[in-house]
């Protein structure tokens, strides 16, 4: 980089660059909070799109994901020529790993297919995941037993990986004569054969993790081992920590497992086996990893041993712990002249998660498997089950990793992670270690910095709703968070847990009238956790959260006067923007106004009137009045907004651009069609400039302008709008007719309900051929999504497919409505049939309707016909109508009468 701080360097050069990159992402980052990702990602653009870097997307799955970080033109941007390749125009480049062929187009893409890994290349993994490496090629012995490893595990590196890593923790040693490796080759040959009987690998990688656990002798520590990894799973894995890849710090793991060990109960104290040897055992097996980055070595002090060096040796040596068998060879260090800091942090891949998340609905205390035909390690899962059982004659519910590991409790709530969050709150909240009586070398302020910004989310979790909501109101712990955080990830923090207390509180509290049988019940329970007794407290959701927002601002305050030379900052500013957003989430709408008002001040007294950030603090202020009803101060306060980010030049900000199309619906409310046309239109015009005119951004602003139209009868305009939306919904996801299911477009469901609204709008407009033929296209776009989803490997939503069958049985009515006005009393026919069948005893009231409906205009089709046989029909769907009619209106409704009058004449003239 250029070194010269202002970011705007070309990156190149000693790393100053990325220095400057990074923390330019991390304030961008506590700028925009909550869910302003769009404004994270403006910003990455400004900061990239004039270096040469390279951006990696990992597992892209939808086309929009990927055209965000695809950056074009920015203020301080040149304007290319559109019609130049990117390649030449753009130093930067992306690359893109997907499942999906052709997902980027042919245009300034060049796509290459990643075979899987060769028979040579999965061994050589295999070996070196395991400490060894690959001598004498294919024809060793051990060539030839590793393929059938490498094939039980379906070429999965995943897979490979931790078969490699349980051989290299089980014994670093091993031979092809080795236990675990004779196990790990008969489990693969199992795994084959049930691969070639269900065609799938499905199974492959989860075998190996509970093989990996089942080749550790020691009972007590496997359990330790497969609680700790479930535990570890369960309450992390929607951590933002781990979601960022930042990783959990060691100490806070430490204390969790420290806890989960306490629950199992050993032959002797001295089988107790340390946290961090548990730590370091699930690193080894693959089962965690550490997240490199946040690693980093400092020393301080009057001298130092061998220098930095001598630090690193230090730390690996405590790092691998119990592992290292050969400590004598390490250089000593004097622990009294140095002090060391290693901020080790600890990740989990994905699937492995989603794994240990599969294993903890087991029923099994210890999280064991049930063995079955595939199965080659049945005689160890026998010898550790029959442990269990005798462990379970003993009384050990009275801690909360007991209750949580108890079989009782894991049949209690399965699907629940609630007692996972209990077991980290006691882990954060205990005062001392007390495992091995000596401090942790890993604690320290990542542990303090952990607990304050954590401790409140899993309390919420654990639904102990009482002592979250004392905790978010308690002075000395908003202070601590604020001097370990900062002032504005602190109060990004503390509003998102208030919001979060709220929502979870209204989701799970129970209601009064249970309250006291929940309780009573409560009392009968011998396992009974302080989260089910906290699930009965009774708190006041908005009352913390006004309380909690103004102590956060007050700490804020206080913590601002002290450290700053100035009575205001910026940063202050912005905390107060956040608070008031926040209350504004929490539907707390008087206190956001004071907040956001408070905000809009500050940076004008700080920036001045014409300042971005002044903008969008007025756009947060008109939602805030937009909630209250006073649309008038709402409108003005955009307006004034939209002028701001004019004179900044602004006016392609997401920001500016939502400004904007919340300005277009108000004054459409307010009945100024003009204005709100010119504003719809300038909305679509900045998105197309944005994102281009073929892209989601601009289809949706569309579809949202022509709902907006024809709410008001502007049936015309409205059907325009709707024409243009699906024209690009359509260039993003071709639709083509006879396509197979699995070639269906992304957008296929949008252009569907497009159609239906298109069809409606023309019947409306008298256009009944085109109507007729947009109901059509729907008809059968709703058929294909819903046999889409009843054949994909996801669970259906019964739900959803209601909906979708609703809506399929009231098109099809319209059709045969449609082709009677047409006079196509035979294609009518045809469509009324259809919906017959369509509708059973187990669809909607509104279905049931149509149906009774469609057997009226069937029996008056086929008497219209007119011969005997077509008489004879007439009277049989009369018949169904009237039952029909009759139970859904009752015998005295005006319909059901009429029907049951008509019935009675062509009866009559029949036998006549």
């Amino acid at each position: 980089g250029d070194g010269d701080g202002d970011g705007d360097g070309d990156g190149d050069g000693d790393g100053n660059g990325n220095a400057i990159i990074a923390n330019a992402l991390l304030k961008s980052r506590k700028k925009f909070q909550g869910t302003d990702l769009e404004g994270m990602k403006e910003d990455l653009g400004r900061m990239l799109h004039k270096r040469n870097v390279l951006i990696c997307l990992d597992d892209v799955w939808r086309i929009e994901d990927a055209r965000r970080f695809i950056f074009e033109k920015y203020d301080d941007a040149p304007v290319h020529d559109p019609r130049a390749n990117v390649a030449e125009t753009c130093p930067y480049r992306i690359l893109v790993t997907t499942r999906t062929p052709g997902l980027m187009g042919d245009e300034n893409a060049n796509e290459v297919f990643v075979r899987i890994l060769s028979e040579q290349e999965a061994v050589k993994l295999l070996l070196s995941s395991a400490g060894r490496r690959l001598y004498g090629g294919k024809n060793t012995p051990v060539f030839n037993e590793a393929r059938v490893i490498v094939k039980g595990c379906g070429n999965s590196p995943l897979a490979l990986r931790l078969a490699g890593g349980m051989l290299r923790t089980s014994n670093r040693n091993w031979t092809l004569s080795s236990r675990t490796w004779l196990t790990l080759v008969d489990q693969c040959k199992a795994s084959l054969e049930e691969a070639s009987r269900i065609r799938s690998f499905v199974n492959s990688v989860g075998r190996v993790v509970d093989l990996s656990f089942v080749t550790v002798d020691d009972l007590c520590l496997r359990a330790s081992l497969r609680r700790c990894f479930v535990t570890f799973a369960m309450v992390f894995h929607d951590n933002d920590l781990l979601l960022t890849g930042r990783g959990i710090p060691r100490g806070v793991v430490r204390k969790l497992f420290i806890n989960v060990i306490s629950g199992i109960e050993f032959e002797s104290n001295t089988d107790v086996v340390s946290p961090d040897a548990i730590i370091d055992m699930l690193e080894h097996m693959n089962l965690l990893q550490r997240a490199g980055h946040d690693a980093h070595i400092s020393s301080y002090g009057s001298s130092t041993v061998n220098g930095l060096g001598g630090a690193a040796q230090k730390v690996k040596i405590v790092a691998s712990g119990s592992l290292d068998e050969n400590d004598d060879d390490q250089p000593d260090v004097d622990e009294k002249e140095v002090v060391f800091c290693h901020k080790l942090s600890y990740l989990m891949h994905e699937s492995i998660k989603h794994i240990a998340a599969d294993m903890a609905a087991r029923t099994s205390s210890a999280f064991a498997p049930k063995a079955d035909n595939f199965t080659s390690f049945r005689d160890e899962l026998d010898a550790e089950l029959e442990r269990e059982e005798k462990m379970q004659s003993s009384n050990w519910l009275s801690s909360a990793a007991k209750y949580l590991f108890s079989p009782q409790s894991t049949e209690k709530d399965q699907s629940s992670d609630m007692q996972f969050h209990e077991l980290m709150t006691h882990a954060l909240m205990s005062k001392v270690d007390v495992d091995a009586g000596e401090p942790c070398f890993f604690d320290g302020d990542n542990v303090e910095k952990y607990l304050v910004g954590y401790l409140p989310t899993h309390l919420i979790r654990a639904q102990m709703y009482t002592k979250a909501s004392e905790l978010l109101l308690d002075r000395q712990f908003i202070r601590r968070r604020v001097e370990a955080l900062g002032c504005m990830e602190a109060t990004q923090h503390h509003m998102t847990d208030l919001v979060e207390l709220r929502k979870e509180h209204h989701r799970y509290a129970p209601k009064p009238d249970v309250v006291d049988i929940n309780a009573e019940e409560g009392t009968k329970s011998e396992g009974s956790s302080d989260a089910a007794s906290a699930n009965r407290d009774t708190i006041d959701p908005g009352k913390i959260v006004r309380e909690g927002s103004r102590r956060i601002a007050d700490a804020v305050c206080s913590r601002e006067s002290r450290s700053s030379q100035h009575a205001i900052s910026v940063d202050l500013a912005i905390c107060m923007a956040t608070i008031g957003e926040g209350l504004l989430k929490a539907r707390q709408t008087k206190e956001s106004i004071v907040r956001l008002e408070e905000a809009v001040h500050l940076f004008r007294d700080l920036l001045g009137s014409y300042h971005v950030e002044v903008a969008k603090s007025l756009f947060a202020l008109a939602k805030a009045y937009v909630k209250t009803g006073d649309e008038v101060v709402a409108l003005s306060k955009l307006s004034e907004a939209s002028g701001i980010y004019e004179s900044c030049n602004a006016t392609l900000r997401y920001d500016a651009i939502s400004n904007a199309q919340l300005m277009a619906t108000l004054l459409v409310n307010s009945g100024d069609w003009e204005s709100a046309s010119s504003k719809y239109d300038e909305v679509i015009a900045l998105k197309s400039s944005l994102y281009g005119e073929a892209s989601v951004p601009v289809a949706k602003s569309m579809n949202d302008y022509a709902i907006v139209l024809a709410k008001h009868s502007r049936m015309s305009e409205a059907l325009r709008q709707y024409e243009a939306a699906r024209a690009v919904f359509q260039v993003l996801s071709p639709q083509r007719k006879g396509e197979s299911l699995d070639s269906i477009g992304i957008f296929a469901f949008d252009i569907t309900l497009i159609d239906l609204n298109i069809a409606s709008i023309k019947s409306k407009l008298a256009n009944y051929k085109g109507a007729l033929e947009s109901y059509e296209r729907g008809v059968e776009g709703l058929r294909l999504h819903i046999q889409k989803e009843q054949t994909g490997p996801e669970p259906v939503d019964v739900t959803r497919q209601a909906a979708q069958r609703r809506h399929l049985v009231s098109a099809i009515g319209r059709i045969g409505s449609l082709r009677m006005k047409l006079k196509d009393n035979e294609g009518a026919l045809k469509a009324y049939l259809m919906l017959l069948d369509e509708v059973d005893k187990s669809s909607p009231l509104p279905s049931q309707m149509e149906k009774a409906k469609a057997h009226v205009k069937c029996a008056t089709i086929y008497r219209q016909l007119g011969s005997s046989e077509n008489n004879s029909r007439a009277v049989s769907h009369l018949q169904e109508a009237l039952s029909m009619y009759s139970k859904l209106h009752g015998t005295d409704h005006k319909d059901t009468k009429a029907i049951a009058s008509s019935l009675k004449q062509w009866q009559k003239v029949d036998k006549a």
